[in-house]
């Protein structure tokens, strides 16, 4: 079907718990069972921004898909019924640092940290090639 099946870590006798704090894809706590195969499951969720989690159920052959199933709703089956394939969350960090001009170059230093937060790296390389010498002037200047 073209989705990318994302990399799922997986949980064997475990399944995400609505009365635990488990939230379905529309944000409830009821998930309808969806009587696929897991890699179908998989694939639905892959497909699905809001989908962080799917737990399979290997009698009844089907799945359940979730946009919330943190470590909290997670309960063991008793019968290892149950397998639970999560996404692993991401976490992003931002660097920032801080350069003292001149009112000269405060407009070059102003496109050089409006670049990295617009367009990423390509004009991020441009302003640094734009500023550098600005920077050099004023370090080398009488």
């Amino acid at each position: 079907t073209g989705v990318v099946v994302k990399d799922f870590t997986f949980k064997s006798c475990t399944y995400c718990s609505s009365e635990k704090g488990a939230l379905d894809l529309s944000g409830t706590s009821y998930a309808t069972l969806l009587y696929q195969n897991v890699d179908v499951c998989k694939e639905w969720c892959s497909g699905n921004s809001t989908c962080r989690a799917t737990d399979y159920d290997t009698s009844r052959k089907g799945c359940r898909l979730w946009s919330h199933c943190p470590t909290s709703a997670q309960r063991t089956s008793s019968s290892c019924a149950w397998a639970l394939y999560y996404l692993p969350t991401t976490t992003t960090t931002e660097t920032t640092s801080t350069l003292t001009t001149t009112s000269s170059e405060a407009a070059h230093v102003s496109v050089l940290s409006d670049s990295r937060r617009i367009c990423g790296g390509n004009l991020w390389i441009f302003a640094w090639i734009t500023v550098l010498p600005a920077l050099v002037a004023a370090l080398w200047a009488p």
